[in-house]
């Protein structure tokens, strides 16, 4: 799964959350799921995923032209285009999303260095293990479903979008 934010008539490909949840064409907070070598209960463990995403609609167009030479410039080009992506976190909102159960089949593959403190923490999601399809494991094992809360905050004039709800609420200390 990917985390996704857009505007109300969609802005298209990369998404507000995507142009500002680096590191790019790598594993980071905005997806959920069992690739870059991550198995079932290590994506499980990663439970708190923080991010950010743009807000200033002045800033989205220009964002996405630096991304693109992020994937298509040479390296040079990259580089300068992430550090001006990087520049713009004061447009931006952040959020959190938090698994709080789901069902997964482990996967049977030791844990990939990087991700060993979360395969220890998925003990502390609550999860229920299936089991393979026909018996038959994998290494990295499968996602089948979860239940997560994502919370955002917003500027305090934000308007709330239709079925969603903008309670006030103190920063946590």
């Amino acid at each position: 799964w990917d985390l996704v934010v857009d505007r109300v008539r969609p802005q298209g490909y990369p998404d507000a959350l995507l142009l500002m949840t680096p590191p790019y064409r790598s594993m980071n907070e905005r997806e959920i799921g069992t690739s870059y070598g991550l198995r079932a209960q290590d994506a499980l463990g990663w439970s708190q995923r923080s991010f950010h995403f743009l807000i200033d609609p002045a800033l989205y167009s220009q964002a996405q032209g630096l991304y693109r030479k992020i994937e298509s410039g040479s390296k040079a080009e990259a580089a300068s285009a992430a550090g001006a992506l990087s520049t713009m976190l004061a447009g931006t909102a952040s959020g959190e999303l938090r698994i709080l159960d789901a069902r997964i089949v482990p996967g049977q593959g030791d844990a990939v260095p990087y991700a060993e403190s979360w395969a220890v923490a998925s003990a502390r999601v609550e999860h229920v293990n299936e089991p393979p399809a026909a018996g038959k494991g994998s290494v990295r094992g499968e996602m089948r479903q979860m239940h997560f809360r994502v919370t955002l905050w917003l500027p305090g004039k934000w308007p709330a979008v239709a079925g969603a709800s903008n309670e006030m609420a103190s920063c946590p200390q």
